[in-house]
């Protein structure tokens, strides 16, 4: 992944910062994102960083991932925590082209 689509998932962590805080009574009140949040991250695409490209994700290096998540986590360690399995769930990046063809 380029420097530049790297930088551009972590600003828009960045960016969702302010939403995400005033979001955080609501997260522990009730336990999950709220939904507008959820959009939010979506429409970024923070929830498909580990995701191959040939599987629609955005295929992206390690540390990007750990960088967006620690953006996130920031403003709110669940919404961060999120993020991380939404991501990708930490494994999704490494599959090989054998276990991809087999989609």
């Amino acid at each position: 992944m380029s420097a530049m689509a790297s930088s551009r998932f972590v600003e828009a962590a960045k960016q969702l910062a302010s939403q995400i805080r005033d979001s955080a009574d609501e997260i522990e009140r009730s336990r999950r994102l709220p939904l507008p949040l959820v959009e939010a991250l979506a429409a970024a695409g923070l929830f498909r960083l580990w995701i191959p490209r040939t599987l629609g994700g955005e295929e992206a290096d390690p540390m990007t991932l750990v960088r967006v998540v620690e953006e996130i986590a920031r403003a709110d360690g669940a919404a961060g925590w999120c993020v991380t399995i939404g991501g990708g769930g930490g494994f999704g990046g490494y599959l090989n082209d054998f276990a991809v063809a087999d989609r």
